[in-house]
């Protein structure tokens, strides 16, 4: 098993290659005691293999991540007969809780939903995914989303012309849902910060996508501040991604159902604790079209949340 070349997700090849991943699938494991017995380069071989597998993990299913897609479905439901301003979902929280792999996840699913219900829409870009670049301008918005969609487009090209080609892209390729992930740093505190903050709600506007931002801590960056602030909190559903707890005393543990994806030499199991109460697994998600988040492989200690 050899891992397949990586394409970044802020390019339509990139995103077509990580919604169309087939899952991944666990190496075989020989008798107990031959690879021991064996030689150096089959041991070698049947560890490269193991890295390889778990870099790919599977990811694991949370309630905080359901509640993302269930939110984020039902809004592309809301907005198909809306001719105005368009509600959309702004997910905040603290860094490395999970936020970006959240909104992937909930495009994943938007895609392969349009591609279940439309067979043979190869050449459609229902979901695009951006990220916000620092000093952001408006026309390096609509760059960002020619670059994403591969189209041309010349650099001394006006505000204006490329706004407008970007606009009739993504209603060409009939966009559904436009994510844009790392929102904060989109600065209103500056001009060009809030000329792009403009040109979003234009966008939202013009375009018939329903959007998606994601960021670090939006209330405590100034993003709802101001007019401008006060307009997005308005237009936008607010999520707070916390952490995802390390135990719970009762109810169920999410991290409970990834123990048998995991292939090690040896493993052994911690001791249980006394006041805690044995891990029960979470009954199955029915939209089995979606893969969720990543089980992190890093210790962490009882009563911990992972910062």
């Amino acid at each position: 098993m050899h891992a397949p070349d990586v394409t970044p997700l802020t390019t339509l090849a990139g995103w077509r290659q990580f919604v169309s991943r087939p899952p991944v699938q666990a190496p075989t494991e020989p008798p107990d005691g031959e690879v021991a017995g064996g030689n150096p380069e089959q041991h070698d071989e049947l560890t490269r293999r193991r890295i390889e597998y778990h870099t790919e993990l599977a990811a694991l299913q949370t309630p905080e991540l359901r509640k993302i897609v269930t939110t984020g479905r039902g809004l592309l439901l809301l907005n198909q007969r809306q001719y105005g301003a368009r509600r959309g979902l702004l997910v905040s929280g603290e860094p490395t809780t999970g936020k970006s792999t959240a909104i992937t996840q909930l495009g994943r699913a938007v895609e392969l939903a349009y591609r279940r219900l439309r067979p043979g829409s190869d050449d459609a870009a229902p979901v695009v995914y951006l990220t916000m670049p620092p000093q952001a301008t408006p026309k390096s918005l609509s760059i960002e989303i020619l670059k994403f969609l591969g189209a041309p487009y010349l650099t001394r090209d006006s505000q204006i012309e490329l706004t407008r080609q970007a606009c009739h892209l993504l209603a060409d390729l009939r966009n559904e849902l436009l994510i844009v992930d790392e929102i904060h740093n989109l600065d209103h505190h500056t001009r060009a910060g809030a000329d792009a903050s403009d040109h979003l709600k234009y966008l939202a506007e013009n375009v018939v996508s329903t959007f998606v931002y994601a960021g670090i801590d939006t209330a405590r960056t100034g993003l709802f501040n101001g007019i401008r602030g006060r307009q997005l909190a308005g237009r936008f559903v607010p999520h707070s991604h916390p952490a995802l707890p390390v135990c719970h005393h009762r109810g169920p543990n999410p991290m409970a159902r990834s123990g048998h994806r995991v292939r090690l030499h040896a493993a052994t199991a911690p001791p249980q604790t006394r006041d805690a109460d044995p891990p029960r697994a979470l009954p199955a998600h029915p939209d089995r079209g979606i893969d969720l988040l990543t089980v992190d492989a890093a210790p962490v200690r009882r009563g911990h949340r992972d910062r």
